[in-house]
């Protein structure tokens, strides 16, 4: 028979007694999840956007500051509430309407031919004239 001598298990095997690093990865990963939403141009989106960042961050914060699931779920809903009034309240201005300007139409305009004259009044050829209204 063969002895197993100083066999380690791997890493994965073996239960983590500090779950709460696996815990803000998670709330990491949720809030980075959450930040293309603050790409957003209206109210509402920006008041959507500030809502989940400030709920994700709130919630980290309260489930750090008190280890316990009310905490983060305080902590969740004051921040959810903050960040949707501060998101509100940062939309961009929309643009100022345009200013209404005339144009005129294009002229109309043609060529005529035109009686070229010497100085006994009598006609000598012709030119093209561009004539517009």
């Amino acid at each position: 028979m063969m002895r197993l001598r100083n066999r380690i298990a791997p890493s994965w095997a073996v239960p983590s007694e500090d779950v709460t690093v696996k815990k803000l990865y998670a709330i990491a990963f949720a809030t980075l999840a959450a930040v293309p939403l603050a790409g957003c141009y209206s109210p509402e989106e920006r008041a959507l956007g500030g809502a989940l960042l400030g709920g994700a961050t709130g919630a980290a914060i309260g489930a750090a500051t008190t280890g316990r699931a009310s905490g983060a779920a305080v902590g969740g809903a004051l921040g959810a509430a903050s960040g949707a009034i501060i998101g509100a309240t940062t939309a961009p201005q929309p643009y100022p309407p345009a200013r209404r300007v005339y144009v005129e139409p294009a002229p109309t305009c043609w060529f005529e031919r035109q009686a070229l004259y010497d100085r006994w009044g009598s006609v000598v050829g012709y030119r093209r004239v561009r004539v517009c209204q």
